[in-house]
């Protein structure tokens, strides 16, 4: 861990570090001074040769994972299978100011349209407030116009070129327009746009994001970083610098994370409990529309501290002297259980026990470190994108299995985004108690994990 303090305090002052006897020293003083100013340079020739400035930027769209949500009030649900999101083949960049020594791009963005496609599905609350005129399942299609982003994107060099490795933009919400397979919405339009805006909107700039960094990429491969950095030695130096500071980086990330396990598996017995479940509900089966209910108790989320690191950590220096961290986080097994279930549908009733898996799940953590006070924050700790669902009932019967499993998936879908949204504050807010009460030295140390001297 000593070796990360090194690092960190070389991604402030490289110079100053490297002169400071360290066990970390990726330069020595004039080859970090010579490599400060090659960067600028080599920055502005790239800046100069993309011409990203008010430039066209080819982006291919993606797919948003399932959603499950209510319609305000209307007394409705809605479950939209995975849908896809699309873009103009090419998307328009008004600024771009690069910066290779701090590892980042600052980058403005416009998406001229955002298009989100899929089918949606409608279940009513009772029978009594049926949509009549709804089918089951039918194709739509949400437009947002003038999508604009801001923000870093992080980058690297590699042995074959320049790369960027991560976009943070943030992204602002534009009123969406509905359109849907050459027939008139129902009266809950104006609620099924904003509801479904505001589900899908995370999965939404996710994917922008990675449109994004596959977009500059898809630029920067043609660059050889050769031509840039013609003397051998210090190309050589770099690669090492890159090498030993992504391990640096990974490392601060995953001792956070180290800590953050292990006092939820001795504090919290890696769980939680949630709410319990009680929906009334109508569905439309060969024309006929049937009510049906499901009771769910006894519920817990189980595997909290299986959270692991995924692909490297992004890093990058701003201009107040803080080094910022970008990492993908995820769950080796997190698992919902409720001990006792009851489903009615068309007469039919079944009960036992619930066990399903919340995943697959992706999180994004960013702290970051101030070097005046020696401090380091939590920045953000959100979920960006969440896998489908699917809940399987067994020993009913082939035709009542499925039944009873599609109504238990809708139903837990409908509390997923609650149960995820209780599991992202208390990560939040232990991360943040953590880091709270340590310096960076007690970090690097190995004082906040008990293990330092």
């Amino acid at each position: 861990m000593r070796g990360v303090f090194w690092w960190l305090l070389a991604r402030a002052f490289p110079i100053l570090s490297a002169a400071s006897g360290g066990s970390h020293r990726p330069f020595l003083p004039e080859d970090a001074e010579f490599y400060h100013l090659k960067s600028k340079m080599v920055g502005e020739m790239l800046a100069k040769e993309l011409a990203l400035d008010d430039c066209n930027l080819r982006v291919r769209g993606g797919s948003i994972p399932e959603q499950y949500f209510r319609l305000n009030g209307t007394g409705t649900s809605v479950h939209i299978p995975r849908s896809r999101i699309g873009f103009p083949s090419c998307t328009h960049v008004t600024r771009m100011d690069n910066d290779l020594f701090a590892s980042r791009l600052e980058l403005e963005i416009t998406f001229p349209v955002v298009r989100i496609t899929g089918n949606v599905a409608f279940a009513e609350k009772s029978r009594a407030a049926r949509l009549t005129d709804l089918e089951e399942s039918y194709p739509f299609s949400l437009e947002m116009r003038n999508v604009s982003g801001a923000g870093l994107c992080f980058t690297r060099w590699t042995e074959t070129g320049y790369q960027v490795i991560r976009c943070d933009l943030r992204f602002g919400r534009r009123p969406g327009e509905l359109r849907s397979s050459g027939r008139a919405f129902p009266a809950e339009e104006s609620a099924f746009v904003s509801a479904s805006t505001d589900r899908m909107w995370r999965s939404a700039a996710s994917s922008m994001n990675r449109n994004v960094l596959e977009g500059l990429n898809g630029l920067m491969r043609r660059l050889e970083i050769a031509k840039y950095l013609r003397d051998p030695e210090v190309f050589a130096k770099y690669k090492n610098y890159v090498i030993e500071s992504t391990e640096s980086a990974n490392e601060f990330v995953d001792d956070i994370l180290a800590s953050v396990r292990k006092v939820i598996d001795e504090r919290f017995r890696d769980g939680f409990t949630i709410p319990n479940i009680d929906e009334s509900f109508g569905r439309r089966v060969l024309f006929v529309t049937w009510g049906g209910s499901f009771v769910a108790d006894h519920g817990t989320v189980r595997g909290l501290s299986t959270v692991y690191r995924v692909g490297d950590t992004a890093f990058a220096t701003d201009n107040a002297s803080q080094t910022h961290f970008f990492g993908d986080l995820t769950f080796g097994k997190l698992d919902l259980h409720y001990k006792r279930y009851r489903a009615r549908f068309m007469s039919l009733t079944a009960s036992g026990t619930l066990n399903t898996r919340l995943q697959p799940i992706r999180l994004h953590v960013h702290p970051y470190v101030n070097f005046e006070t020696g401090k380091i924050y939590l920045e953000d700790f959100e979920i960006e994108d969440v896998g489908e669902l699917a809940v399987e009932v067994t020993g009913l019967g082939a035709v009542l299995n499925w039944m009873v499993s599609k109504i238990s998936t809708w139903v837990v879908g409908l509390a997923r985004d609650a149960i995820l949204d209780r599991l992202q504050k208390k990560y939040d807010a232990y991360i943040r108690s953590l880091l709270s009460g340590y310096t960076v030295q007690d970090i690097t140390s190995g004082k906040a994990f008990g293990d330092g001297p």
